[in-house]
């Protein structure tokens, strides 16, 4: 790579970074405090899912609401994968696709539709930004735990499988 493009491209990468870290600044100092009705309205809208498409639909509230983005042209996908690697969104894409295996694992283990919707919620947000181009992943992990904090409250099993990451919240049940 010459000079003049190394550049470019580290002045590319350094200004996406710094907005990334300006986006995640504003989420992490927003009101912590949230309108009762606001959450309730988006842990009824959660629960009430019944499928995949439903789940994708809550992300995208969820995250309009909170950052202001949305990406509409998002397709689901399922792929039985390594049981550690929850989903994945293929960079330049409009595919989340999901794991399978992990999934069914999920389902045998879950002991309700709550736990369920919110450990695919989990997962599907965490994809979902970086479909937006969110593309680190400590700042993704963050901005997942803010963004279901704000929208479905600090004791909702989507926001402690956040915290703890969805390996640890099956090892150890959600609630």
């Amino acid at each position: 790579m010459s000079g003049k493009y190394a550049i470019e491209y580290f002045e590319f990468y350094e200004e996406i970074l710094n907005e990334l870290q300006g986006m995640l600044e504003n989420v992490t100092n927003g009101s912590v405090e949230h309108e009762p009705q606001v959450v309730s309205r988006s842990i009824e809208e959660l629960d009430r899912c019944s499928d995949f498409s439903e789940i994708l639909d809550v992300v995208k509230i969820t995250v309009k609401e909170t950052l202001g983005e949305t990406r509409p042209d998002i397709a689901l996908g399922f792929q039985n994968l390594p049981l550690q690697v929850g989903a994945y969104h293929p960079v330049g894409s409009n595919w989340i696709v999901m794991n399978q295996r992990l999934l069914d694992a999920a389902c045998n283990h879950l002991s309700s539709q709550r736990e369920m919707n919110s450990f695919i919620f989990s997962i599907m947000l965490h994809e979902y930004l970086h479909a937006l181009g969110y593309l680190n992943e400590y700042q993704v992990r963050q901005l997942v735990y803010e963004i279901s904090r704000r929208t479905l409250g600090e004791v909702h099993p989507a926001t402690r499988i956040a915290r703890v990451g969805p390996w640890e919240a099956l090892l150890n049940s959600v609630n």
